[in-house]
């Protein structure tokens, strides 16, 4: 992972965003939602989950359930390597993580892209939860709607 950008050189008009890797795509969200960020640590099973439930993990003594992203998006995962990392969600109430494939830095994107509307057609997981695009030197960066789907699990989890 690259260096993080000091705040003080942040562009007009930028965010804070950590970007990962999902297979061969990147995706990113606002850093203020993401309390920490670590190696993957063994995950224990949740018996009758469904299948985008990782595990859960005890990380500084706090059980933290890991939702995989590639599983919940259905996207091919390279999951479960030495890159893997787990994104500690900052919120209240509950303890969450994301399973990503690779941390590749933590940067500032700008707060304007391209809206995912304008981009695909059909109903997609990019449709539903990626809010824009953006470039980010050579890479298209998809960035999340982390509420939105923070919001649609709890509605699927009341339901089930």
């Amino acid at each position: 992972m690259e260096n993080p950008e000091k705040q003080e050189n942040a562009p007009f008009g930028a965010e804070q965003h950590v970007i990962f890797w999902l297979h061969d795509e990147l995706f990113s969200f606002e850093i203020a939602l993401a309390q920490e960020i670590t190696e993957l640590l063994e995950l224990n099973e949740v018996p009758m989950s469904p299948d985008f439930i990782a595990g859960a993990v005890n990380l500084h003594s706090r059980v933290i359930g890991v939702l995989s992203l590639s599983r919940f998006f259905e996207v091919p995962s390279h999951e479960k390597s030495e890159l893997s990392r787990i994104i500690v969600l900052a919120m209240k109430g509950y303890s969450a993580g994301f399973l990503v494939d690779n941390v590749k830095e933590i940067s500032f994107l700008p707060a304007e892209g391209e809206g995912v509307g304008n981009l695909m057609e059909g109903e997609s997981f990019k449709s539903k939860y990626v809010k824009r695009v953006v470039t980010l030197k050579d890479f298209l960066v998809n960035v999340l709607d982390v509420k939105k789907l923070l919001d649609d699990l709890k509605d699927y989890f009341k339901e089930n």
